[in-house]
């Protein structure tokens, strides 16, 4: 049974206005995050970058899936020249390996860092080793990834927009 409307508890009236109060600020705080979004501050400026390389990260055992990937790879980057596609691998280079025309960089077993130990050594050794500028990008691939165009271009879109200075 129902009391009538002056008889009831404040907690009763409380509840009564939830639903119109969650969408209250619901409202209030969407609209909140959309008038303090400011422009970023390099709208109209490119950021440039010398060179993207693309890194395909193996072990070097898969050596159909490493040639698969390459091979998409250095199809979709054709189109800029700024793209360097490298092959960081565990293992001793394979033939069919340096077949694919981009450059091979393995890890040797004597490297160490730290505690760092499969992929991550690895990577390390290619940082080392390739001696990066500080205006070059890394895009970091297993050998299975695939990659197209527009993934590319949307890469160096995040890049020349400058908003950011890492992605994933």
């Amino acid at each position: 049974m129902s009391r009538p409307f002056h008889e009831r508890t404040n907690v009763q009236l409380a509840l009564m206005g939830f639903p119109q109060l969650l969408l209250l600020n619901t409202l209030l705080g969407i609209g909140a995050l959309y008038l303090s979004r400011s422009p970023s501050k390099h709208r109209g400026k490119l950021r440039s970058f010398p060179k993207l390389y693309i890194c395909i990260v193996t072990k070097g055992n898969n050596i159909a899936t490493v040639r698969r990937t390459c091979h998409r790879v250095a199809l979709a980057s054709q189109f800029d020249r700024r793209f360097e596609v490298v092959i960081l691998t565990d293992a001793p280079c394979a033939a069919e390996i340096l077949k694919l025309g981009v450059r091979v960089k393995t890890t040797p077993t004597d490297f160490t860092i730290g505690n760092a130990r499969f992929k991550a050594r690895s990577l390390e050794y290619l940082r080392t080793a390739l001696a990066f500028s500080p205006d070059d990008w890394i895009l970091h691939l297993d050998e299975e990834s695939i990659i197209d165009e527009h993934a590319l271009k949307a890469c160096i879109k995040f890049i020349e927009e400058g908003k950011y200075d890492f992605g994933q």
